[in-house]
């Protein structure tokens, strides 16, 4: 199943296309190809090695070909179980069981994975991060399949029993659409962003973030954070709209007598996609401060009707928004019960370690100075020693470097690294490996440099 990450054109591939799509098939791709990587493991096959059979059960959800290796070693039953099981009933970095950016697929994976397991005995699991559980490791195993339920079920409805008020639009004649998709190629159409929502689009080498323009956008206006605008003639309140993604906003105006909230895609009808443009970690999206904020928002502003993102019109209805803001902390519950740190959104959030910008474009025998950033919201201190690693042949001027980020505090590294003369065209992957409080945490993140002509 993952043996697309090892060849090398597939490899290639994916990177090329890296920042084109949604959610990324693997979180945690190689950088460089590994051939010698067999794909010749997975459900219903084993492992024999001297006079040991090494039993194999798959466990998706980091990845889709995840698998536990389970043998009988010293008279223990040892399970190697990767990231399916981490101490406590709690699970590495949940956001990488999100396959895509609304359905709970790759949580339901995991827990199915993990029912077959526990009907396996299990004496002691090692798991790829965190301690060796040599005591209650089939008590982990049940409190994670428990806990791997209850975020399944916050992917679903996010205003379970309300009632659908949709608002109906007359049809147009056949052919005849309301929105000309070549409007702003060719109507003269004008850009104009609120903030927040102008952060990944004004430079879209920037971030890591999913469904980004091929090019950046330059806006003809960038709208308040909070406050007034007028175009053609309507006034229109504006306001941030954090929730299916921190990069939102929405605004309300008056069209003949009735009051319209431009919303997004934070919510839908309940019918539609269980009432919500859906939820992940690398959209950016929070449920207190994102999804109950927005809602609230929407009781507050009381709104005769909703036009939401894909074509969605509605009547505002206080239920439903009043049960979102049930499901949101029921959402923020099950993500933070998964995550190991105390600070959920310090497990959840895979942009809180990362190089910014995260593109670079440079030339063959160029030097290029790259940046890590580090954005802390938790208490304790992070003691970090950060390494670059680069391509073969690349020089670089410090191969490692450390710093102590404190509360909510944003740090910042930056690294030199020449890019050899005779480096080919082409697209070329950074990794940043991480020791926090003497702990090594791996490559947690890349960068991307395109090497031009």
């Amino acid at each position: 199943e993952d043996t697309r990450f090892f060849q090398t054109d597939r490899l290639k591939a994916f990177w090329r296309t890296y920042q084109a799509g949604g959610c990324p098939p693997n979180y945690t791709a190689p950088r460089e190809p590994l051939p010698f990587v067999k794909g010749d493991m997975g459900d219903a096959s084993e492992l024999f090695w001297k006079d040991t059979t090494i039993g194999v059960v798959p466990t998706p959800g980091h990845t889709r070909g995840a698998l536990t290796y389970v043998v009988n070693w010293g008279n223990k039953i040892t399970a190697f179980c990767g990231d399916a099981v981490h101490e406590g009933g709690k699970l590495h970095q949940p956001y990488h069981l999100e396959w895509d950016h609304w359905t709970g697929e790759g949580a339901l994976a995991a827990w199915y994975g993990l029912e077959r397991l526990s009907g396996c005995r299990v004496d002691v699991l090692c798991p790829s991060h965190g301690e060796v559980m040599k005591q209650g490791a089939n008590a982990s195993i049940r409190m994670t399949r428990q806990r791997l339920m209850a975020f399944v079920k916050s992917k679903g409805s996010v205003c379970a029993g309300a009632v659908d008020k949709w608002f109906g639009v007359e049809a147009l004649g056949k052919g005849i659409s309301r929105v000309l998709p070549n409007l702003y190629l060719l109507g003269g159409a004008k850009v104009w962003l609120h903030p927040w929502v102008a952060e990944p689009l004004v430079d879209r080498n920037l971030l890591d973030v999913p469904w980004l323009p091929t090019d950046s956008i330059a806006p003809d206006r960038v709208l308040p954070e909070k406050g007034a605008f007028r175009w053609n003639g309507y006034r229109f309140d504006i306001r941030p709209f954090p929730g299916q993604t921190k990069w939102h906003c929405a605004f309300d105006t008056e069209i003949f007598g009735q009051h319209v909230l431009f919303s997004g895609d934070n919510f839908q009808p309940p019918t539609r996609w269980n009432g919500t443009g859906g939820f992940c970690g690398f959209n950016g999206s929070r449920f207190i401060d994102g999804f109950g904020q927005s809602a609230q928002v929407v009781l507050d502003l009381e709104p005769d009707l909703i036009c939401n993102g894909h074509g969605c019109v509605y009547q505002f209805d206080t239920d439903q928004y009043r049960r979102i803001l049930k499901w949101a902390k029921q959402a923020e519950t099950a993500v933070n019960d998964l995550c190991v740190s105390d600070d959920w959104e310090y497990d959840y959030d895979p942009r809180v370690m990362g190089w910014s910008p995260f593109r670079y474009e440079a030339h063959a025998g160029q030097w290029v100075r790259v940046s890590f950033k580090v954005d802390h919201a938790g208490e304790k201190k992070m003691h970090l020693k950060v390494c670059p690693t680069v391509p073969d042949g690349w020089q670089l001027k410090q191969t490692k470097r450390t710093m102590t980020v404190t509360s909510t505090k944003t740090r910042r590294l930056s690294f030199d690294m020449r890019i050899p003369k005779k480096t080919e065209k082409g697209r070329y992957v950074v990794g940043g490996e991480v020791e926090m409080n003497g702990k090594l945490c791996g490559e947690v993140a890349v960068a991307i440099v395109d090497v031009l002509v």
